[in-house]
Parts: C-alpha cells; sequence; structure tokens
C-alpha cells in the first residue's frame, strides 16, 4: 500500500503527528514510505525514530499550500501513484484536499474542514474525520484509525550524542522566542533576561540559548554582552540543535517548535502557554510542566485560523511565579 504522508505545519505540529505516523507504518507493515514536507532539515524531525532508519523514504518538499505554485510537483507526485494520501493535522483546508486529488492518490484522508460559509465539509476526499476538541496528538491518531492510546514513549527515541564524563556542571536550555508573527506566545525578553540571571546567581546550572532567524532582534538588543555562563547557539542546523537539546538536563521555552523536540527525550521541562491552548497543542512530557498567567484561559484556537488574541497576556506571567516552578522541579540542595 503505496502511502504518502503530508506533514505542512509547524515543527511542533509535525512532532506531535510521529507518533500516529510509526504506528500506521507498524500496522501495515510499510517498508516504503514517503513524506511531503517543508523543508529538507525536518527529514532529522522523522529519523528521531530509530525504526525509520530501516525503512525505504523519500522525503518532497513544498513551502507553499498554493496550488499554481505546486503544479510540477503535482506533476511529479502523480507518477506515484499512491494507493493512500493522508494531510496529517493541522491540514491546510480546501488546498490540501484539492492537492491530494489532484496527485490521483485512491484515498485522501483528511479531518473536515470550513470553506467560506461551509463547515464541516470531504469535497475531494475519499474519507473524511470529525475534529474534536482535543490534544492534537489524538486528533491524528483517529485519523489514522488507531484505536488506541499512544505516547511518545512508543518512538524508540535515542539521544543523538553523550555527554562526556568530565562534563559535571548541568545545563538547562531556553528558548525564549517563536515565530516573529506571533508575538502573543512570546514571555517579555526582559523577563527572560532577569529569570536567566536568577538561576545563575541561585544554581550550579549553565545556560544555553537557542536563536532561530526570527529571534535575532531579541539576541542583539538584550543578549550580546558576552558571558561565559552562556552559550548562544545561533541559526544553527536542526540536527544540531536536536543534538544539543538531547544533551540538556532541563528546557525552558515559550510555546515554540523546540519545546516539542525537547519533550521527546523527556527532560525535565517548563513551557509557557498564553493565548494558545496547551490541551491542543502543548508537548507531552510526564518530567513536564505547563505554566500559563495566573486564572488566564486559552482565546486563541489553531482550528479558528483567524481568530487571534486581544492582548499578550503572557506580561502578566511574572518572573517569580515561572522561577518558583522551576525551582519546584528541582532538588534546590543538589540542582537535580
Amino acid at each position: 500500500m503505496k502511502t504518502l504522508f503530508i506533514c505542512l505545519s509547524a515543527i511542533g505540529d509535525t512532532v506531535m503527528a510521529l507518533p500516529a505516523i510509526c504506528e500506521y507504518i507498524k500496522i501495515n507493515n510499510l517498508k516504503d514510505v514517503h513524506i511531503l514536507t517543508r523543508n529538507k532539515e525536518w527529514e532529522q524531525i522523522f529519523f528521531l525514530n530509530k525504526d525509520f532508519k530501516d525503512l525505504n523514504y523519500k522525503f518532497y518538499y513544498t513551502t507553499t499550500s498554493k496550488l499554481y505554485l505546486n503544479l510540477p510537483l503535482i506533476s511529479v507526485l502523480r507518477k506515484e501513484k499512491y494507493n493512500v494520501a493522508i494531510c496529517l493535522y493541522p491540514h491546510k483546508g480546501i488546498a490540501s484536499a484539492l492537492f491530494m486529488f489532484l496527485i490521483g492518490a485512491g484515498q485522501r484522508i483528511q479531518h473536515a474542514y470550513r470553506f467560506k460559509f461551509f463547515n464541516n465539509i470531504n469535497w475531494f476526499l475519499t474519507s473524511k474525520v470529525e475534529y474534536r476538541y482535543e490534544h492534537n496528538l489524538f486528533n491524528n491518531e483517529r485519523l489514522l484509525e488507531i484505536t488506541r492510546q499512544l505516547s511518545y514513549n512508543c518512538l524508540g527515541i535515542e539521544k543523538h550524542g553523550k555527554k562526556s564524563n568530565e562534563i559535571k556542571e548541568k545545563v538547562i536550555g531556553i528558548h525564549a522566542g517563536c515565530g516573529q508573527n506571533q508575538y502573543w506566545r512570546r514571555w517579555p525578553v526582559e523577563n527572560w533576561a532577569r529569570l536567566i540571571n536568577l538561576i545563575l546567581e541561585n544554581t550550579g546550572y549553565s545556560i544555553t540559548m537557542f536563536w532561530g532567524p526570527d529571534e535575532l532582534d531579541l539576541f542583539y538588543k538584550y543578549f550580546r554582552q558576552k558571558d561565559n555562563r552562556i552559550t548562544h547557539i545561533i541559526n544553527s542546523s536542526l540536527t544540531e540543535t536536536i543534538n544539543l537539546i538531547a544533551n540538556c538536563d532541563f528546557f525552558i521555552s515559550n510555546d515554540s517548535g523546540l519545546a516539542h523536540i525537547a519533550s521527546l527525550f523527556e527532560i525535565k521541562q517548563v513551557t509557557i502557554f498564553g493565548p494558545a491552548d496547551e490541551h491542543i497543542s502543548g508537548p507531552i512530557n510526564k518530567y513536564g510542566k505547563i505554566i500559563r498567567p495566573f486564572n488566564s484561559k486559552p482565546d486563541y484556537l489553531h482550528y479558528k485560523k483567524y481568530k487571534q488574541p486581544k492582548k499578550n497576556i503572557l506580561n502578566d506571567l511574572s518572573v517569580q511565579d515561572v522561577y518558583f516552578v522551576f525551582l519546584e522541579m528541582i532538588d534546590y540542595k543538589t540542582g537535580e
């Protein structure tokens, strides 16, 4: 059964799709796996699962859901003659449904979608799955008709590197940014600077900070001054970023793709949430904790694409709140 998996959303969404993809591959005993994703580096996300290393795989890439820009890709994929095409959640609505139709896939599966005045429709699909207000992990599980609940523990995650026995210092990974156009998911960077000072002054941890291209303005404005206790990872490849996160002892971040990558390694973790709903898109980690401003509730839902929050409620989350949660999660005397 020749299958194409379509994963065109953010890194965090791709991570949340991995358990369902892996289970689908096992159930159907697939040896050849084809994946359409956003760029070549994202291949590394799939190879976090050791079982992928034994498969014959082929990756295709596109950075847009506009069909007229994907005509050459559609022509190539039609030649593959897929039995099944599955667009993982979050999908691209009618664009991804029509895309699967145009490549000639026999079975075309994604969640129901809305288009203009129409809700819950399945145009161009052979199988429609109702969206439920639940974590995206389980929406993708139902999409692939997998009945048992999954967790990231089934992924067979392996760390890409090992710490030297000579390294005794414990490391906290910090991601103080996220997409530049989603300011409401960013805890104020001034608060990050104060939190880092508290950690460095009162614990034995060192800090590794991760900076992507959308966050360089924050780095240059607040963290450019050299501090030997802080290592800055700037515009690194996804492979290098995964290796470094895998070897952190603790990870603190905004609601971002790197938070989901950190959750795969089951290190202690604090993730800061604001308007987005952690019950829908939060990282799943039994050693992790979600923190949000007191008495706040989500008002930005991923499946309501154009609803944006009225204000950045993360301004109401204090440095002390985050710092105390961090202290609760470590043994303050031993730093473990």
